[in-house]
Parts: structure tokens; C-alpha cells; sequence
């Protein structure tokens, strides 16, 4: 079974090797912060939020992903290993 974690730790390996910085996000004065922060060269920042296949956010994570889409931030939900190149993909390619 693949769980979140191993979607994640995935995730920031790649990102990674293509130079991208992927921040943990420790939001403690609000629930339901996406899980990481990455910063790309040129400045560009999105979030992501990891989930294991087949599970989707819950309503605080979603109010949370609005409130930073309302801001002009992009956030994407990532729950599995395809989803990461497809993430990353806008970024580096």
C-alpha cells in the first residue's frame, strides 16, 4: 500500500535533483496548511498537499487551499507517483 509519506518523500527528491527547494509547512496558528511550500528559481512558489491514493483533503485543507488560490498562489493535491511528474513538469519543463 502506498501511503502518504512515500508519495512526499518521493515528491522532494525530485524536485530536488531538478533544483527546486521544498519547504514543510508548520502553519501552527491555522489547520489544515498544505503540506509543503516550494520555491523555484525565477522566484515561482506553489504548494502541494499530499494525500494517498484515493483520499481527498479535508474541508479545513480545502478553505486553507482557497484562501492561498485567492491570494494567486497555485496548490495542487498529489497522491500518487504519476501526479508528481505531473506537478513538477510546470515548473521545470
Amino acid at each position: 500500500m502506498l501511503l502518504e509519506k512515500d508519495i512526499e518523500k518521493k515528491f522532494c527528491e525530485t524536485a530536488k535533483a531538478y533544483g527546486l527547494y521544498p519547504v514543510k509547512m508548520t502553519d501552527l496558528s491555522r489547520k489544515g496548511a498544505p503540506d509543503r511550500m516550494v520555491l523555484c528559481n525565477g522566484g515561482s512558489v506553489f504548494f502541494v498537499e499530499f494525500k494517498r491514493p484515493g483520499l481527498v483533503p479535508s474541508v479545513q485543507q480545502l478553505r486553507y487551499h482557497d484562501h492561498l488560490t485567492e491570494m494567486g498562489f497555485n496548490v495542487y493535491v498529489c497522491d500518487s507517483m504519476e501526479e508528481i511528474h505531473n506537478i513538477l513538469d510546470l515548473y521545470v519543463f
